[in-house]
């Protein structure tokens, strides 16, 4: 009786290793088309009236605690900028000026802040103009010198 159940018992697993129909392979993903260039010029055009207060039309931020903006990559300035739009990253300033930028807008002042040197990037050049965390530090480091 042993015998006869091993015997069905291996007779339906041999069974089961028959050829079975292979599931499709899943089709090649297909190659993300290349983000479209910006056009640095009417980035520059836009830098100028929007970016460079904090940023400076060189790239080189204006005040501690702001970002230099000139040689960085075009990729990351474009992810960057993506994010602010889809509320992933907080500023209120760059909040209330990215939802006025158009995905062109991007593209552009992307573009144009890549393309810039690195070499006009060492420091802020106007301190007195400080980000509200030095503008605190200041404050607090006057307050506990008394």
């Amino acid at each position: 009786m042993k015998r006869l159940l091993v015997g069905l018992a291996c007779a339906v697993a041999l069974a089961g290793c028959g050829e079975r129909e292979q599931p499709a392979k899943p089709a090649a993903p297909k190659a993300a088309a290349a983000p479209v260039a910006g056009d640095a010029k009417a980035g520059k055009a836009f830098a100028e009236t929007t970016c460079q207060e904090c940023h400076g039309l060189d790239g080189g931020s204006v005040a501690p605690g702001v970002p230099h903006l000139a040689a960085q990559s075009e990729r990351y300035l474009l992810g960057a900028l993506r994010a602010y739009k889809a509320g992933k990253r907080g500023h209120a300033a760059l909040k209330v000026i990215v939802e006025r930028m158009s995905e062109a807008d991007i593209r552009n002042v992307s573009a144009y802040y890549a393309g810039l040197p690195a070499t006009g990037v060492l420091r802020a050049k106007d301190v007195s103009h400080a980000s509200p965390y030095e503008s605190g530090k200041a404050r607090a480091g006057s307050r506990c010198a008394t």
